[in-house]
């Protein structure tokens, strides 16, 4: 396991430093050793929807969101990587999961609704839009300050 520390880091280095061919070669020996290395698949899945190649970014971060089941993190960038390809009801489906693990994500349910929007939901999407209300409305009489963007 060691060896796949110090391999992260270095590789971690190179990505940072802006030499995503030589990073990319080293997250996929990282997930070669250890394919649920979750460090690993959201760092190569940043760095491949960087580089706009959404659909390997896609396929990292439906793996993560199988090993991190309790965070919002994976869904909300599948649900990005989703949007980008165009993809509009499994961003959906995403950005549904991100509300359940922690509705108060900013602009997640504007995300939701956008999506909704362009899949031709529109109703989804008015539904949405309201549910964002509530919680808003609930967060602010429990004393949080929120601000609507």
């Amino acid at each position: 396991m060691r060896m796949t520390e110090d391999l992260l880091k270095k590789t971690t280095e190179l990505h940072q430093a802006g030499k995503l061919d030589r990073a990319a070669r080293g997250y996929r020996r990282i997930l070669e050793i250890d394919p649920r290395n979750e460090d690993t698949l959201y760092r190569y899945g940043q760095l491949l929807a960087c580089k706009r190649d959404h659909a390997a970014a896609r396929r990292l971060f439906e793996r993560l969101t199988l090993v991190r089941t309790d965070s919002y993190k994976p869904w909300l960038l599948l649900g990005q990587c989703c949007e980008a390809l165009g993809q509009f009801l499994d961003a959906a489906e995403a950005y549904r999961e991100v509300i359940r693990l922690q509705p108060a994500v900013p602009g997640i349910f504007s995300k939701l609704a956008n999506v909704s929007v362009r899949a031709g939901r529109i109703e989804d999407a008015r539904k949405t839009l309201m549910a964002g209300l509530e919680v808003v409305a609930i967060d602010i009489a429990g004393g949080a300050s929120l601000s609507l963007h």
